[in-house]
Parts: C-alpha cells; structure tokens; sequence
C-alpha cells in the first residue's frame, strides 16, 4: 500500500489498586488482600506488571512512528463497550495487540483476540485457539508429550483431600492450572513434603479458584528460547537465567516475584544471560525444540519458550508463552537486539506479520 500502514496499539490497564479493598503483593512475596479506604494497608512492594505499561506504550508508539508506520493507542481500561465501538470505526489496518487479561482475569485474553477475528482486523500474535490452549498448562502438557517433547510428570488436584498419593518424588513445584506470567509461583511453590504441599494446594484453590498443578520440580540450568516469524519461524539467541547469585533461602526460579517485584531479592538475583554461553550443540538443540512447541501449539509472530537442562543434558520444557512481554528490556527484545535488530525494526516485523494476514 502506498499511504501509510495505521496502526492501533490496544493494551487494558488492570484495575489495580483501585476502590476499598485490593489484592497487593506483600514484602514477603504473599497474596494479600488489603483496605485502601479509610484503613491502613498491608505494606507491599512495586509490582512492575501493573507499573510502566504506558510508559512501555508510549515507547512502542514511538518506534512505530520512527518506522513509518502511523501509530495511536487505547487503553481499554476494561471497558468491553469501548472495544466494540473501536472495532466497529475500523479506522487501523492492523492491531497490536497487548492486551493480555481483562478484569485481572487471563482467560478472556483469548476472547479479546475473537472479536478481532470476528471483525476480521489483522493483529499480532496468537489467535484464540492458541492463546486458550497455551493458557491451559495441562492442555500444553499433552499436546507436546504426544509429539515426543519431554516435559516434567505432573498431577492436576482440584479438590482436597488427596485420595490418591501423588506418585512423584519430592521436591515439587505447584502452580495454577490457568494462568501466566508466573502468577501463583513463589518461593513457597516448591515443596519440600506433604504438609507443604497441602498447604500449596490449598493457597492455589483458595486465591486463584482453580486446579492446582503438582510438577516434578527439574533441577538445572534454565533457558528460554524466542521464536519470531511464521514460515520461516527463526529462533532469536538462546537465553539462559543466571541463578548462579540466589541466597540459599530462595529457590532456583522464575517466581512472580523474580518477574516483576523490583526490589524483591528473587529479582535481583535471577539474571538474564543472552547469549546463553553454551555449547553450539546445545544451542541448536533448545532452538530445534522451541520450534517444535510453536508449531505444535500454532503461536503466531512471536513466542517464548521456556526450558530447564539436567546435568545429564536431558531438556525438559516448562512453558509456551504466545504473545511474550515486548517491553524494551523483556526478554524477547533482548534476544532480538542480540540478533541485530533494534527495538522499531522488530515491532514493524510482527506488524508486518500481522497485515500480510488480512
């Protein structure tokens, strides 16, 4: 086209910390909820996935904008009436879409993503099949075991007590059946007997609604690998996250806290490496299986895929993430930057990517 490709950056503010009684993330790490009306609250840290996000769209816009591609954005601030309307003008050709939950709820991310397709407007990213097949853990767990990928053994418990022994040795890490950007994983997720691991069942269900995912724990070095494009898919420079510094009192993952509380300690020691000094074999090997796991789960544009290797060089996948954080300092634009692509030149690619579909 020779006018200039317009671009609506879409993203949804969660509604944090608004009215009289909120969920906060406390200095320890835990769930909490806590009075902002009238009364005192729980003293809690910055948490960074609610922090920035404009800043982030304002620096997407911008780079957009720099590529020559015409860029304005909308915060949706859950408001389902505002989506509709802004559908019906239909004055974009293409969508990025950030918007990854809605009344802090990840699930109806992938409705979001329908009523794009219903309105047949390109966006970036996952449709809605994959982001609901993504977000379900278990879901995931068997479509790439049925393609040959190993993954840790695990059991769904979605009601106490336990009738059945849970049949995997100790450690274990538990974790919420849908959700993501490790929410619900914290120092405590790990395991160590029954009594902690009933009490980790029972914080899910209570706090997160759900099943909870008992995991056979993986000892070994973490890696990530990004995946861009579609046919081709190339594989960005493996990264691996350095846990090389974290106190002893804190175990070896990407917790929340480790994610997105900055002055968390699981934040500051856990530390990404890209490139991931590895061996050129190994390299191909984690970027071989991100491949297969963005096929097998039909991600579009743009994924990460989450990885642990043993000592004995046995890989194991922990997570398919369609739609990963693009913020500037998130892993993906780490490893796309390490490719050689600065942060403009890789947005336009997955708006490029999203318009070559209409």
């Amino acid at each position: 086209m020779n006018e200039k490709l317009r671009a609506l950056v879409l993203f949804n503010d969660p509604d944090y910390p608004r009215g009289n009684s909120q969920t906060v993330v406390t200095a320890t790490g835990a769930v909490q909820i806590a009075s902002t009306g009238g009364g005192s609250t729980a003293a809690h840290l910055v948490d960074a996935s609610f922090e920035g996000l404009e800043t982030e769209v304002e620096a997407i816009c911008e780079s957009l904008e720099n590529e020559g591609i015409s860029t304005w954005s909308l915060n949706l601030k859950n408001d389902v009436d505002l989506l509709v309307a802004t559908l019906q003008r239909r004055d974009m050709d293409v969508i990025l879409n950030l918007v990854e939950s809605f009344h802090n709820e990840s699930e109806p991310e992938m409705h979001v993503a329908g009523l794009y397709e219903l309105y047949k407007i390109p966006y970036t990213g996952a449709s809605p099949k994959a982001l609901g097949n993504c977000l379900d853990k278990i879901l995931t767990k068997q479509l790439l075991k049925s393609y040959g990928i190993r993954i840790p053994r695990y059991r769904v418990i979605r009601t106490l007590p336990l009738q059945t022994p849970i049949g995997i040795p100790y450690p274990l890490i538990v974790k919420p059946v849908h959700e993501d950007a490790s929410a619900g994983i914290e120092n405590d997720s790990v395991v160590q007997n029954r009594k902690q691991l009933l009490e980790r069942i029972e914080y899910i269900h209570r706090w997160f609604k759900q099943g909870a995912l008992v995991e056979e724990y993986i000892r070994g070095r973490e890696f990530n690998v990004s995946v861009v494009g579609n046919n081709p898919m190339l594989t960005m420079p493996v990264s691996e996250i350095d846990f090389s510094t974290m106190p002893d009192t804190l175990h070896r993952i990407v917790s929340y806290q480790a994610k997105w509380i900055p002055e968390h300690a699981a934040y500051k020691h856990t530390v990404p490496v890209c490139p991931a000094n590895i061996s050129e074999q190994l390299s191909h090997e984690l970027s071989r299986i991100a491949i297969t796991c963005a096929r097998v789960m039909q991600t579009r544009d743009y994924a990460r895929v989450d990885m642990r290797v043993t000592d004995d060089n046995k890989v194991f996948v922990l997570e398919v993430n369609p739609n990963p954080d693009i913020s500037r300092d998130a892993g993906f634009m780490r490893a796309t930057s390490v490719y050689g692509w600065h942060h403009g030149e890789t947005l336009k690619r997955l708006m490029h990517y999203a318009y070559d579909r209409r």
